[in-house]
């Protein structure tokens, strides 16, 4: 069994359609204060309201995309600097993917040295949203790495930014959006076909990473408290730093626990910094008073042995082991960064390669939904209509509108 080991960088803001600024690089360098001499092999950032709206339902914001590629780069080159003074070797890094839809932006960079062994980048996405407008959903991209050699780290990867459904008393639906993305997150099985005919859920990879806002709230029982007091425990439990009774609301591990949501993935370790959500723009305020502080940013791998449990498979099987075992080496949220009502969450993660089970194949993977493709272009279209519905009449974009055709009536009144 080799030994080798890849470490990938893994980020995740909801950016409250804010602009990026140079706080970008002091929260993705910031895993490297601990861990100063691990460079990255893959890096993927993930946004959410990433862009203005309306204008994000219509199209991508061609200007914000580049200016984020721009700040995640001059970061790694400023990490790739810190590393030449122990390495004599050239390090950089190369951009191998980029995309946004609506809301959501992914960016995904490898190390210089693997680039040629990268093949078959495909991407989908799935909008979650009412008649499955694309304003809430899931963006994903997946890639082959191929080793050069015998003992070097490959396999497939898989990275998901999402952005599930908003507000308190909605985990159920949370839920579904999550059970949405396994069912209509598809991608083909034979990347060389124009037309393929074969795909297959994010299970099927090797190594998968869930980020994004997940939107999961304070779990309480709101038939005993009130949402105001259970608002005012929590930020005193913040104020004293109490962060394990914190993790007593966490709703999105009481959702899990009890097998409702994110079967199979995991955070690696208990959550050690405070709620990511909802601060008062600018400030390092929580508006708790209007939104209980929840931990909505999150991010998560997938871990074959926690699924295998739950898929009942034999634990007698001394064989088996996990596809791919990731450490978490970092996990954090950003707390200095006040541009957008969260707060920016990082993590740092070691894969070390090992033997696939033989049993994985015999796993009951979920299923594609088959509909997955009508339901996304119907939602293209939706998606396209509310944005141009809401540009013209939620703002204030109709008056010159409504003041041309106006004009243009007269003239024809005169013309003749």
């Amino acid at each position: 069994m080799s030994t080798s080991k890849l470490h990938v960088l893994v980020g995740t803001f909801n950016v409250y359609q804010q602009t990026l600024n140079e706080e970008v690089r002091d929260w993705l360098l910031s895993p490297f204060k601990e861990h100063p001499r691990v460079l990255p092999d893959i890096v993927a950032i993930g946004f959410q309201e990433f862009s203005p709206y309306p204008e994000a339902f219509i199209q991508r914001d061609e200007t914000r995309l580049r200016y984020a590629e721009q700040l995640i780069e001059k970061s790694l080159r400023e990490l790739c600097g810190s590393q030449l003074e122990q390495k004599t070797s050239h390090l950089g890094y190369r951009k191998i993917f980029v995309e946004q839809v609506v809301g959501l932006a992914l960016v995904i960079f490898v190390k210089d040295s693997l680039q040629d062994q990268v093949s078959d980048i495909l991407s989908n996405y799935e909008g979650s949203g009412p008649l499955f407008i694309q304003n809430k959903g899931a963006l994903g991209a997946t890639f082959r790495i191929t080793p050069k050699s015998t003992g070097e780290l490959g396999g497939s990867f898989c990275f998901i930014c999402a952005h599930f459904t908003a507000h308190e008393g909605y985990a159920a639906r949370r839920n579904v959006d999550f059970k949405n993305l396994v069912e209509r997150l598809v991608f083909p099985k034979n990347c060389n076909r124009v037309e393929p005919t074969e795909y297959c859920t994010l299970h099927e990879y090797e190594h998968i990473f869930l980020f994004g806002d997940l939107n999961y709230r304070a779990n309480y029982n709101f038939k005993e408290v009130t949402r105001l007091s259970t608002s005012k425990s929590i930020i005193s439990l913040i104020e004293e730093n109490d962060i394990p009774s914190l993790r007593k609301y966490d709703e999105l591990l009481f959702e899990k626990q009890e097998g409702r949501t994110v079967q199979g993935f995991t955070e690696g370790c208990h959550l050690d910094f405070p709620p990511t959500y909802k601060f008062a723009v600018g400030t390092q305020e929580y508006k708790w008073e209007a939104r209980i502080p929840s931990w909505c940013d999150r991010i998560l791998f997938f871990n074959l042995d926690e699924y295998n449990k739950l898929s009942n498979v034999s634990e007698t099987n001394e064989k088996q082991e996990a596809v791919s075992p990731i450490t978490t080496l970092y996990y954090s949220s950003y707390s200095p960064s006040v541009i957008s009502d969260h707060k920016p969450v990082v993590g740092l993660y070691e894969i070390e390669s090992r033997l696939t089970p033989a049993d994985s194949v015999n796993l009951n993977w979920p299923s594609i939904d088959p509909n997955w493709r009508l339901k996304r272009n119907f939602g293209n279209v939706l998606t396209k209509v509310t944005g141009v519905l809401w540009y013209f009449l939620g703002t204030e974009k109709w008056i010159p509108v409504v003041l041309c055709l106006a004009i243009y009536k007269v003239y024809k009144y005169f013309e003749y």
